[in-house]
């Protein structure tokens, strides 16, 4: 998403902003991906991104609120910030 939107607001310095934020992206274990399809599959009328799943049960898991401006996001209140 983050590099979706550099590549939209057609960003010069890309590579800057990545610098930046390098450290703090990681691999989702087998366990946070089997979590997050369940989490998926238990809300599959609100279609949710696969991605934005796995997001969500890592900042679950990390103890941080969920950032997201999906609209099936919208209404689960437990550790998600929902912005438009």
């Amino acid at each position: 998403e983050f590099c979706y939107r550099l590549i939209r607001d057609n960003v010069k310095n890309m590579n800057e902003y990545l610098d930046e934020v390098e450290q703090a992206i990681s691999n989702p274990s087998t366990q946070v991906i089997l979590k997050a399809m369940r989490f998926r599959y238990e809300n599959k009328k609100k279609d949710l991104s696969m991605a934005d799943c796995i997001s969500y049960i890592q900042a679950k898991e990390l103890g941080i609120k969920f950032l997201t401006g999906d609209e099936g996001f919208r209404n689960i209140k437990e550790d998600v910030e929902f912005v438009k």
